[in-house]
């Protein structure tokens, strides 16, 4: 790309002098802590969106509300030297810019930022800290006399690399280097040069030409399939054109007919074998905490410049098996990236709750067969004991108003499981899932809720257990009254055990379709249930005033589990159910009578 700095630095200083008249905002009256944070590249460029992302999550735990000025430099693709017109069009920039911002600290990322500040922090920055990270090029003489400067070297070690690359693929006897044709490249391939006499005798070797990214590609596609490359850099060809990472990776990676190395993390997804990966989140994050110290009151001067290599031995678990190298090569130490889990370890957590459920279910199985077997013990007894009746009724009565009280325990038990676990699943299918079984649950243990507040252990009032499922749907979708709308109609009408329970379950179901289907379509959405009969007969009726059922949905036949639920408790009570269309909204309506006047069947 051509660069024209008499352009670039008009239109800069242009904005500098709108700046320096423009009003700020520097003189608010609450004290806050501000860092300015200077990147050497562009935004998109993944290793300093990565320090950047690491700098954020410190300073935004550190400090409260701090303020962040971030600025790119943009020198991969804009640079015509450190002196040259396009940094002195910065410096004009930033002056101007933050000429009324006093910074607590100014965080500098590579080595662009880095040298821009050593030459001119004095003049646009006097007194603030400096803290440098990512850093390639440094020498303790740089910092010379100077107090207010620390910060993290960044070591790139190509050496280390080179030789996991060749335990990985010991037959490997070629290595084809690519870099380009900017400043960053030349000097990088100086530094493969000498590292070609150290492994001489191992490994030869080869550079590839930088003059054009087609003909790179034409090289690469032509190396050794049994060698190993390795991709520094290729930013800018030597006709002065430039390439982003995330196109020019891909594509030789896509040409490579072997694997390839490479030092930084941020080209693992890609689909780099690996290397001695060097993280941005991390010297991101070692930079921030170096600046809170230095804005809480210790010396810049007495925190050591950390020159230590922090880079790790990482290796792609999906290029190990595109060029079968066995993961018994793979040395101690190395972090195996991208690795599938197995079956038991990946749902372990699921698998475990599932188990408690499971058997929690089993515990409300045994108390319902319990509270069965002493119901019907105390039939026996009340008929053998004529003479006790009263008293013994009595008792049972306890007996059994405890017996429906620990099994809404048991169900209330499995209900809060079901719900903690939907918290941490972390994936919205289970948790839905885990949501509709808690609303069935809840529905079954309101039935006994009833039971055991009433002195009545035959039958519940159907109006109050109704009541009780829209109020447990409305807390369980965060729904108030005014957006979801329940009218409940059933005339004092009275149900047995086991004609309340499916009943109830179908409500349930029906309160909770509408809320998923429904709702979403209009808000507020109104809801009316009725339910009338007597001597063994009832017609259940519900509608809302939603958009209905699909047009091609046939409930009966190609339903989801809800609706697969209905017909089966539609059954369990021997009664008829229907979706009449042509009503408006979603209609459900079910009826039982007497088999004798049963319609027949067409």
């Amino acid at each position: 790309m051509t660069i024209r700095p008499s352009r670039v630095r008009t239109s800069v200083l242009i904005l500098a002098v709108f700046l320096a008249v423009a009003p700020t905002r520097a003189e608010e009256t609450f004290e806050r802590r501000r860092f300015l944070i200077l990147n050497s590249y562009h935004p998109g460029f993944e290793w300093s969106d990565s320090i950047l992302r690491g700098i954020r999550q410190v300073l935004y735990t550190e400090f409260d509300r701090p303020a962040l000025h971030v600025e790119y430099m943009d020198t991969k693709r804009y640079f015509d030297g450190i002196d040259g017109p396009y940094m002195e069009s910065l410096a004009a920039l930033y002056a101007a810019k933050y000429a009324r911002i006093k910074f607590d600290a100014i965080l500098a990322t590579d080595d662009a930022a880095f040298t821009f500040l050593l030459r001119r922090t004095e003049k646009l920055f006097p007194g603030t800290p400096v803290v440098f990270t990512g850093v390639n090029d440094f020498s303790p003489d740089l910092l010379a006399g100077r107090t207010g400067i620390t910060g993290i070297v960044e070591r790139t070690e190509y050496g280390p690399t080179i030789e996991l690359g060749l335990a990985l693929r010991p037959g490997a006897r070629r290595l084809g280097i690519v870099t380009d044709a900017s400043l960053n490249g030349l000097a990088n391939r100086k530094k493969f040069e000498r590292l070609a006499e150290e492994f001489r005798g191992r490994l030869d070797f080869v550079f590839f030409r930088t003059d054009g990214f087609a003909e790179l590609l034409d090289e690469v596609r032509g190396f050794d399939p049994q060698g190993l490359l390795y991709f520094s850099d290729f930013y800018l060809d030597g006709r002065g054109r430039s390439y982003e990472y995330d196109v020019s990776v891909p594509a030789v990676l896509a040409a490579a007919p072997c694997p390839v190395l490479y030092h930084s993390d941020m080209y693992l997804p890609f689909g780099v074998l690996g290397g001695r990966m060097n993280r941005g989140q991390e010297y991101g994050e070692r930079a921030a905490r170096m600046a809170a110290r230095i804005v809480r009151g210790e010396p810049a001067s007495s925190i050591p410049v950390l020159e230590d290599s922090i880079a790790r031995a990482e290796v792609s678990y999906p290029a190990l098996r595109k060029f079968g190298i066995p993961e018994s090569r793979v040395p101690p130490g190395t972090l195996v990236v991208d690795k599938p889990e197995g079956f038991l370890r990946r749902n372990a957590r699921l698998l475990t709750v599932s188990g408690i459920i499971t058997v929690s279910l089993c515990g409300v199985i045994v108390s319902l067969l319990y509270a069965i077997r002493e119901r019907r013990r105390a039939e026996r007894d009340l008929h053998a004991s004529r003479e006790t009746i009263l008293q013994s009724l009595r008792e049972k009565e306890v007996l059994l108003q405890e017996v429906h009280h620990r099994v809404k325990n048991n169900l209330q038990i499995v209900t809060s499981l079901l719900r903690l676990q939907s918290s941490y699943s972390g994936k919205p299918e289970v948790e839905e899932a885990l949501t509709e079984s808690t609303e069935r649950l809840m529905a079954m243990a309101l039935v006994h809720e009833q039971l055991y507040v009433s002195k009545n252990f035959a039958d519940i009032d159907y109006a109050d257990y109704a009541a009780g499922l829209v109020s447990s749907v409305r807390t369980t979708f965060g729904l108030s009254e005014e957006v979801f709308r329940c009218s409940i109609d059933t005339g004092g009408l009275r149900l047995g055990l086991d004609t309340a329970v499916p009943l109830g379950l179908i409500l349930n179901e029906l309160l909770t379709n509408s809320v998923k289907y429904a709702l979403p379509a209009r808000s507020p959405l109104s809801v009316r249930s009725v339910l009338e009969g007597g001597d063994g007969t009832f017609r259940f009726r519900y509608q809302d005033d939603g958009p209905g059922l699909p047009a091609d949905l046939n409930p009966e036949k190609n339903g989801g589990l809800g609706l697969t639920l209905i017909t089966a408790l539609s059954q369990q009570v021997r009664g008829t159910p229907r979706f009449p269309r042509g009503e408006g909204g979603m209609v459900f309506e079910l009826e039982k009578v007497p088999r004798s006047s049963a319609r027949p069947q067409t």
